[in-house]
């Protein structure tokens, strides 16, 4: 019951991280108002949380889930502030260019719908800017940490247990694995010269009070041992 517990517990983390896992890049140039690669612009996009990058040489670059964000623009050089809105319904990597116009957010032509529907040349991986890391490698490194721990919680639960129909017994002082046998009392017994009180025969057996009590009243019953009373203890003598 255990195991099982872990084992569900282990989905649901991964179940539960898996959206984490649908992340899009979307990244770009950025222009003024003379068509010129923009300089020393402040960016950042309405993420949770927000993204912010200060873009030096007009450039930059930002992961996200699927949704729909604004891209924020501020020109330290302009003065000049603005805006785009922008959807993402699929992940992926998106080249998409911001532009220093004021008042950009308010022309719906320049609204963009980055969506199934959207084509583009695909972008060398080489030529994109630095970028902050994509949630995958967080992802994957916490779903192996589950597997791997419910995979070692379930081997140590199973090998602490014998396999059904054996058990572990002491001869001598080696511990081997065998089928249950009263005739390994015997062989105790005839070790320590043929008696021996029942709390030391329980010491050499890797089973409970209840286990060789069974054991004894059955080599008992074949009358192949004696158990004697003496105070609180049990004296086991072969016969």
């Amino acid at each position: 019951m255990r195991t099982l517990s872990v084992i569900v517990l282990c989905f649901l983390l991964v179940a539960a991280l898996a959206p984490l896992a649908a992340a899009a890049t979307i990244h770009g140039t950025i222009y003024d108002q003379q068509l010129r690669v923009a300089q020393d612009v402040l960016v950042s996009i309405d993420t949770q949380p927000i993204q912010r990058i200060l873009s030096t040489d007009g450039t930059y670059a930002f992961n996200m889930p699927p949704g729909n964000y604004t891209i924020s623009l501020f020109s330290a050089r302009s003065n000049i502030s603005a805006s785009e809105r922008v959807t993402v319904a699929q992940d992926g990597n998106f080249s998409f260019d911001l532009f220093l116009l004021p008042g950009l957010e308010e022309n719906e032509q320049l609204y963009s719908d980055i969506s199934a529907d959207f084509t583009q040349t695909p972008t060398d991986p080489e030529e994109l800017p630095a970028s902050r890391p994509g949630p995958w490698p967080i992802v994957i490194f916490l779903a192996a940490l589950a597997a791997i721990t419910g995979f070692l919680y379930w081997l140590w639960h199973h090998l602490k247990r014998a396999r059904p129909g054996e058990e572990v017994i002491t001869t001598t002082d080696e511990v081997r694995v065998g089928t249950t046998r009263p005739e390994d009392i015997l062989a105790i017994l005839k070790e320590t010269g043929g008696r021996m009180t029942q709390k030391e025969l329980r010491k050499r057996l890797p089973y409970g009070e209840a286990k060789v009590s069974l054991l004894v009243a059955e080599l008992e019953a074949k009358g192949l041992i004696k158990k004697l009373k003496r105070g609180r203890e049990n004296i086991i003598v072969l016969t």
